[in-house]
Formats: structure tokens, C-alpha cells, sequence
């Protein structure tokens, strides 16, 4: 476990909270600066034992998204730019061509954004299970926050080779916080803030919606690709039909087989030698029953209610039932998303939620300071600094809820953080 010694005479410039694909973009840009600028030294705390946020891909080595999945590099210039610095310009288009809006999946899954991100940061920066508990204003010593955090590490083996988790409570003092963590895990009584955050700011985060932080993804893994686009089409269609009458969890699907699209259908069958696997991906709305089961119990469910709406299936030359292929998959993979207590905050489980949409009081800075005179060239300047910034893919201003918003709200931050001091910026 590390964490920076620091103290209200000597604090740290920059704390990160979430190890998102936003927090670690805003960790990697200032990564390119600090060490030029102290003020801009940076750690980050994240919840999870793991970074990633709602980038995750299975446990087992198939680059299946079990998050956030699709980039559209058309009309995303952020995440265009960043796969092109990471070099991660590998994509698998959908098989879906009727959905028609330049959606594609990175090779290797969503996740190996954050593994590049994670691999060229100083991982002596990086607290894992560190949740933020509070954040103070001190008075005695200007432009300082003592943010509190708990933080755990496994401890003794117990019975049925549980392992305990030691809880402990640290303190880092920093002159400026960047919360990259969903708007409602902000709230109280989450965090307890002092000064509390302005009335705007508060109403817009109990306003706001964790995009896909209720749903249950949950993928079926096969030796050989049983359907084609009409087959998914017409599924997701009947699921539709049956969220409607208010009968299913199930409510999308989608191709997410991991070898390129530009194998034609018939070679992606089981004698053939591709780099990858056949597998679809269901989304799911799990009700508060269902939450409760095993993994491989909830699968077993997932499966129960497509084999009772799906149409019947073109397998390569043959016409089968579905019914006969869909039960017999080599593996499933099933993300809970609502049992991560760091993203889940919506107590309706089997509702999604509207798309967030840009809300400016999401992305507006808090706790300001006086302005201080700042030299650029030969004019002097007075420039407004904020101690408290939000970044993060719901705060974004342009494209809330993708991966695209995560990356472009970590920009602006810097940005708005190298001009409270003066630079010019990235």
C-alpha cells in the first residue's frame, strides 16, 4: 500500500480521485508536466482493487468487454488521438452493419486502454481500495484540503478461505483535488464535504445517472459463430418487446466475437484457426432475486429467458433451432455491475436510466480562491483558481456517458488546472 506523506505545511499539488479511463488520462497528462511543475505532482486514489473503473474485460484472457465497449473514432477525436498514442488502433467493426453509426470494439477490449495508460505511470502514485471518506477546507493554512480516505489490505485467512480485509484511515493534505468518480458518489453521505459543494452542483449530481451502473453484462462463449445480423436483429427486437410487457431482465444484445470482422462468416468456424472467440453479449437489468445468485445460476437465468424469444438460426449451411446450440457455450463470464459499491448508486435495479446528458454544473470547479497575479509575458494577470475539479464521463460537456467523455473531461481539467497556473497548457 503506498500513499504520499504529506503534511498542511507540505502538501501534495494534485489528488486524483477514481482510476477510470478519466482519472488515469488526467494522471497520464500531468504525468507529462509534473516534472517540469510541482505543483503539479499528482496521486491517485482509487475504490476498487483493481484500475480500470467501468473498463473491464473477462478474467480469463479473451479480450471480451465486460464495460464499456464501443469507441466511434469517426466523430471522437479524444479517444482517436489517444489509441493512436497508446497504439491501440486496432478495432473490430460490429456485426451488426444495420445499427449503421461507425461503432467499433478496440482488439483486445476496452481494458487494454487502461493496462497501457496503467504501465507508463509511476505505480508508487497509485492507492488501490483507497475510498475518499471526507475533504476539509483548512482555515489556518491557505489553499490546503485535508482529504480523509479508508483503505484496506487482506488480512488473516478465516474460515472457507475467506480473506479478511483490515481496514485502516489515512489523511493526504493537497492543495487541489480532481474527482473523476461518478457525480452521485460525491454526495452526501458518501463524502462529507467542508465547505459543502455549491446548491447547483448538488442538485445536478442527485440529478444525474450512472450510465450502466444497474446493468448485468453477461457473455456466452462457443467453439464456432451460430448466428448471423438477422439472427441478433431479431432477438434484440423480441427482447424489446418483452422488457416491454415487463416478463424479461434481458433487454440488448450484441456480437462480440474477438477475431476481426474481415474473416468472412464461413471461416469462423471451428476447424479454423482465428485469434480469438465466438461469443455474444447480453445486457441485463437483474432484479433484486436475481443479484443474489451465483454467477453461473445468474447465466443459467440469462439463458432461460433468450432461449424463450430467440428466432430460429442460420448455422452456416444449416437451419436449427437455436434452442439446439444457444445452452450448449463453453463458457459464460457474468459482470454484476450493481454489486460494485464504488459505481452502483441507483437503487432501482431493473431500470437503466436516461443517457447522461451535458450538464455544465457537473463539470464547474468548486471551492474558489482569490486570484493570485500571474505573468504571461509582459502583462500581468488576475486568474481565478478552484481547489476542487471534476472530470469524469458524466461531467463532460460534449459526448457524457462513453468512453469519449471520460477522455475529453480529463483535457479540459488539465487544461483548467495548467491555467490556474500560469502555463499554456496541452
Amino acid at each position: 500500500m503506498t500513499f504520499p506523506t504529506t503534511t498542511p505545511q507540505c502538501p501534495l499539488g494534485v489528488l486524483i480521485v477514481g482510476g477510470g479511463l478519466s482519472g488515469l488520462t488526467v494522471a497520464w497528462l500531468l504525468s507529462q508536466h509534473s516534472s517540469q511543475c510541482e505543483s503539479l505532482a499528482w496521486h491517485l486514489l482509487e475504490a476498487q482493487d483493481q484500475l480500470g473503473g467501468r473498463l473491464q474485460n473477462d478474467p480469463f484472457g479473451y479480450g471480451i468487454d465486460m464495460g464499456g465497449a464501443w469507441v466511434w473514432l469517426g466523430y471522437q477525436p479524444y479517444m482517436k488521438s489517444l489509441l493512436s498514442k497508446l497504439n491501440l488502433e486496432g478495432t473490430i467493426p460490429q456485426l451488426e452493419k444495420s445499427l449503421n453509426d461507425g461503432r467499433v470494439r478496440i482488439i483486445g477490449g476496452a481494458a487494454k486502454i487502461i493496462s497501457s495508460l496503467e504501465s507508463s505511470l509511476d505505480k508508487s502514485k497509485i492507492t488501490l481500495s483507497a475510498t475518499v471518506v471526507s475533504c476539509t477546507r483548512l482555515k489556518r493554512h491557505k489553499n490546503v484540503m485535508k482529504v480523509q480516505f479508508r483503505w484496506s489490505c487482506p488480512g488473516a485467512d478465516c474460515a472457507d478461505n475467506f480473506v479478511a480485509l483490515d481496514q485502516h484511515q489515512d489523511v493526504v493534505y493537497a492543495k487541489q483535488l480532481v474527482w473523476t468518480a461518478p457525480p452521485r458518489k460525491s454526495m452526501a453521505p458518501t463524502i462529507l464535504w467542508d465547505p459543502p459543494l455549491s446548491d447547483s452542483k448538488i442538485r445536478e449530481q442527485a440529478n444525474s445517472n450512472t450510465w450502466m451502473a444497474s446493468v448485468t453484462k453477461v457473455s456466452f462463449i462457443y467453439d464456432v459463430i451460430h448466428w448471423d445480423e438477422d439472427w441478433l436483429m431479431t432477438l434484440k427486437f423480441n427482447m424489446y418487446k418483452g422488457r416491454q410487457s415487463g416478463r424479461m431482465e434481458v433487454f440488448d444484445i450484441y456480437d462480440a466475437c474477438t477475431f476481426p470482422l474481415s474473416l468472412s462468416q464461413k471461416s469462423r468456424r471451428k476447424n479454423d484457426r482465428v485469434d480469438g472467440v465466438a461469443a455474444f453479449t447480453i445486457f441485463a437489468c437483474l432484479s433484486l432475486d436475481s443479484l443474489s445468485l451465483r454467477k453461473s445460476d445468474i447465466a443459467t437465468r440469462i439463458m432461460s429467458q433468450l432461449a424463450s424469444i430467440a428466432p430460429l438460426s442460420k448455422s452456416h449451411d444449416d437451419e436449427a433451432n437455436s434452442s439446439s446450440w444457444m445452452t450448449n457455450y463453453s463458457r459464460s463470464v457474468v459482470k454484476i455491475w450493481p454489486l460494485v459499491d464504488s459505481i452502483n448508486d441507483n437503487p432501482k435495479t431493473m431500470t437503466v436510466g436516461s443517457h447522461p446528458e451535458p450538464r455544465t454544473a457537473l463539470a464547474t470547479p468548486e471551492w474558489p480562491l482569490d486570484g493570485e497575479s500571474i505573468v504571461e509575458g509582459d502583462s500581468e494577470t488576475k486568474s481565478e483558481q478552484f481547489m476542487i475539479y471534476f472530470a469524469g464521463t458524466e461531467s463532460d460537456l460534449r459526448s457524457p456517458g462513453l468512453m469519449e467523455g471520460a477522455v475529453s473531461a480529463a483535457h479540459r481539467v488539465v487544461k483548467e488546472l495548467q491555467r490556474s497556473r500560469g502555463d499554456s497548457g496541452v
